[in-house]
């Protein structure tokens, strides 16, 4: 029996987990590359100008969901208000907001605050006065972007645990992939 060589092994596992083709979503005067797997659907409300599905794996009974939500100019609050509110979102068995890690970087000029928090996710209400449905064994990605001329934007990446967590690389990727567009680029 022949072996294969380490690295090639290793291509070979990143090249089945990360797909190599994205679509460019652009919006608000900032893009990025959303993975091609992930199922491109009509928003459901006029505040979200994205939203996909995230196909569900074998052993996972729901989808996930990327939502990208835009505001206009100095609306949707600030980072760490959005990174307050979400971290109540995701609790653990004691009802406790669940451990969560956030981080802040620079990309491509851009601040990006991202919170990744795993329990049961309540979420907001679709229905003033109704409470929101818990889901147990949920994985919650909350993103603010700031700095594109046009406002800031804001993501919420929702499913699985299994699933969202199957799916950090590419999650990873797309947050990697924001970049500002200038005028220049918008024109063509």
């Amino acid at each position: 029996m022949k072996k294969i060589p380490l690295l090639l092994s290793l291509f070979i596992v990143l090249f089945t987990l990360i797909p190599l083709s994205s679509e460019t979503f652009t919006t608000a005067g900032i893009s990025l590359q959303v993975p091609s797997s992930w199922i491109a659907t009509t928003p459901s409300s006029s505040m979200r100008v994205g939203e996909w599905k995230i196909p569900r794996q074998k052993k996972e009974s729901d989808e996930g969901e990327l939502v990208i939500f835009y505001f206009g100019v100095d609306q949707g609050g600030d980072a760490q208000s959005n990174l307050n509110r979400w971290k109540n979102q995701v609790t653990n068995s004691q009802g406790a907001p669940a451990p969560s890690e956030i981080t802040v970087k620079n990309i491509q000029g851009l601040t990006v605050s991202q919170i990744q928090s795993f329990g049961t996710y309540s979420g907001m209400s679709s229905q003033p006065g109704v409470p929101p449905a818990p889901k147990g064994n949920s994985g919650f990605i909350g993103v603010v972007v700031e700095g594109g001329q046009e406002g800031s934007l804001f993501f919420r990446i929702t499913g699985p645990e299994s699933l969202i967590k199957s799916q950090l690389p590419q999650i990873q990727k797309m947050i990697e992939s924001l970049k500002k567009i200038d005028s220049l680029e918008k024109k063509k």
